[in-house]
Parts: structure tokens; C-alpha cells; sequence
């Protein structure tokens, strides 16, 4: 039996450390939200007990650091089963850009897994086995938009109807995670951006507040040259609004017509292999086929 998936990226509207915890985590507030760019999975049911990574997640990292080959294994372990599986991945979400790629694979794996055994688990249990893996693992079950606390795994949705269109941007370079927060904690600056407040404009539905109140801590902490650059031509490309997304490198802009997305699509085109051109969702991992 095999189950393929469909795995959204996301992009973090507001993004900020709040503090640095004694277990070596941070405490953040954010605003994540759903778009429809996707990895694609298949998992597949085998003979033998290995679980196997192919396709695209066979030269990305160690097997053992992978986080959807840690989402099997936690899976198959919490359900008391003993199989094989193999993980065949295309991936379309680059790695390194803060838009979620490696957790929204993880995401998949579980609920093709829950699917592939009749609903084993319901969602909540679902999420706390995926919590264990990586905080913001949960918020791809569901995905849409949602305000996520404490360390990533204290998730709200939020009510709202925006839908806008997107230009996606990854220089050629990518940035570390775990490097990002290094830098933070050295640098230890700490910003009053208020994320109550953000959330009230994502309410409201009013696109032209929400496109100018978007913000990331994490672009004053790294200070990269090169981000501020494409914000200033998403500037010139009549988005109206832009920021990075996570740790980055990705940077997004927002756009109220397809058309002004297309021309700056087209114009970034130019310049960087990764750039993609998306809209929101308001869901998150789905099946494909079985």
C-alpha cells in the first residue's frame, strides 16, 4: 500500500524571539501561514524493516537527522508496528530558506502513516507525536493561518479571510536555523514588536495594514545585505509589503492582483533560480492519491 502527499510551504508573516529558555530553546510569537507551494511524498509500505529515503531526501542530510525519517520511526514506534517503509520525495520547497520544507515533509509522513492504518490517532495525538520531532510540525497538519507560541507549539488559528498572491525569492545562498539563533543569542538584541497587534490587522482583513506591518526579528539579527536588497526591489515591484520568512534566505512579497505578482515574478526571474509565484491556502498536508 502507498499513499502520496501533498506538503505546503510556509511563510511567516511576523516572526520574534522573545527570550532564550534554559533548555537552550527560545520563546517566539508568530504569524505562519499556509501557501500552495508543495513538496510531493509517497510512502510506501515495504517487505523488509528499514525505512528508506528516496528521490530528493537521499543527499539532503544524514538519514538519521532527517526529520521525516523521524516522523516514521516516532509513528511506528507510538503505534507498536514493525515495518518497512519507504519515503520517496520530490521536492519543490527549497532547503535552507525558512519556509518550512523539512517539517512540512515530517507532517506528511505522519498523516499518510494515520491514514494508512484507519486514523490510528486522532489529530491531537497526532500533534504531540510530531511536537517531539519539531516545534512547528504540528501547524502543518492543519496548516491555514495561525498565531504559534512558546517554543512554536502553542498554535491558534486565526480567523480571517485574506487571500493574496506571492513572489517567492531564495538567493542562491541559505541560512542555518541553528546558526540564526547562535547569532541572535550573541548579539542579544531584543525587539518590542507587539504580535497582538499584528494579529488585529490579520483580523480585520485589511491586506494594505497587514502588507505593512509584516515583520522578522531575524532580518535586523543576521543583517544580510543581500535580503534588504530584494526588499527594496520588491519595493520597486509594486509588492505591498515584503519580508523574509523564518531564519530565511527566502524572501516574500505580497501582491493584491496576480498581474503585479506575474511582472515581478518575471523580473526576478532574471536574477535567481528560486523564485516562485503563489497564492495562500488555508489547509495543509493533503493526500494526493493512494
Amino acid at each position: 500500500m502507498k499513499i502520496t502527499m501533498y506538503a505546503p510551504a510556509k511563510i511567516n508573516l511576523f516572526f520574534n524571539i522573545l527570550s532564550k529558555q534554559k533548555d537552550s530553546y527560545h520563546t517566539i510569537n508568530t504569524v505562519m501561514q499556509s501557501v500552495d507551494i508543495y513538496d510531493i511524498l509517497t510512502i510506501e509500505k515495504t517487505a523488509n524493516d528499514k525505512i528508506q529515503l528516496k528521490g530528493d531526501l537521499e543527499n539532503i542530510c544524514k538519514v538519521k537527522d532527517n526529520t521525516a525519517h523521524k516522523a516514521a520511526k516516532a509513528f511506528l514506534k507510538h503505534a507498536k508496528l514493525n515495518f518497512g517503509l519507504t519515503i520517496f520525495c520530490q521536492k519543490k520547497i527549497p532547503v535552507e530558506s525558512g519556509l518550512g520544507g523539512e517539517s512540512a515533509d515530517a507532517s506528511a509522513v505522519l498523516l499518510a502513516l494515520n491514514k494508512m492504518f484507519f486514523n490510528k490517532f486522532e489529530t491531537e495525538k497526532l500533534c504531540k507525536i510530531a511536537k517531539n520531532i519539531g516545534a512547528d510540525i504540528p501547524f502543518f497538519i492543519n496548516g491555514g493561518c495561525v498565531f504559534a507560541k512558546g517554543i512554536g507549539e502553542k498554535i491558534n488559528p486565526i480567523k480571517t479571510k485574506l487571500r493574496f498572491f506571492l513572489v517567492i525569492v531564495k538567493p542562491s545562498f541559505g541560512v542555518s536555523t541553528k546558526k540564526a539563533y547562535k547569532i541572535f543569542d550573541e548579539k542579544k538584541i531584543i525587539f518590542a514588536e507587539n504580535c497582538g497587534d499584528f494579529i488585529k490587522k490579520v483580523e480585520k482583513n485589511n491586506l494594505k495594514e497587514v502588507s505593512e506591518s509584516l515583520f522578522n526579528c531575524f532580518e535586523g539579527t543576521l543583517n544580510i545585505k543581500e535580503i534588504f536588497d530584494i526588499k527594496n526591489k520588491f519595493k520597486n515591484y509594486k509588492a505591498l509589503g515584503s519580508s523574509m520568512s523564518g531564519s530565511g534566505s527566502a524572501v516574500f512579497g505580497i501582491f493584491e492582483d496576480r498581474k503585479t505578482a506575474e511582472f515581478c515574478f518575471l523580473k526576478f526571474r532574471k536574477e535567481y533560480e528560486h523564485v516562485f509565484i503563489c497564492k495562500t491556502i488555508n489547509f495543509g498536508c493533503r493526500i494526493f492519491k493512494k
